[in-house]
């Protein structure tokens, strides 16, 4: 059975059907019900507004955690990188000191036959001919 009720202390019928529906429901003013759903609107304006900090808060601390793995990863492989470029720059050293080593031993073992070679000459010096001549004990042949 219908039965009219108005509620609104300003005696409208347009605009407020919720506060008045949800008085009549709960049995309470007009008043009471738009302060209830004001409040309720504020709270969840303001739960909105929590949950979105915090949602932003971790958001940035997830953001802070990728960027903090992302740069460990990277500072491991610079390790990498910089071990291999120190074992190859101690083989290069390496290659180098024996080059430098047999380029050593190549001048003393040079400096050691000239000077061999200078204390024979000055003991037992060769004869150094004056001038060239043909060997006397062949017989010199005509080209035709």
């Amino acid at each position: 059975m219908y039965k009219y009720f108005n509620n609104n202390p300003n005696g409208r019928s347009v605009g407020d059907c919720a506060v008045r529906a949800i008085a009549a429901a709960f049995n309470v003013t007009w008043d009471d019900a738009f302060d209830a759903l004001a409040q309720c609107c504020c709270d969840n304006r303001l739960a909105t507004n929590d949950l979105k900090a915090t949602l932003a808060s971790e958001a940035c601390a997830t953001r802070a955690a990728n960027t903090a793995n992302t740069q460990m990863i990277l500072d491991k492989l610079c390790a990498l990188e910089i071990d291999g470029l120190k074992e190859r720059n101690a083989t290069l050293l390496a290659d180098n000191n024996a080059l430098k080593f047999a380029a050593s031993q190549t001048a003393q073992n040079g400096f050691i036959q000239r000077t061999v070679a200078d204390a024979i000459q000055y003991v037992h010096p060769a004869p150094i001919p004056a001038y060239i001549v043909a060997n006397p004990n062949v017989t010199p042949t005509t080209a035709a």
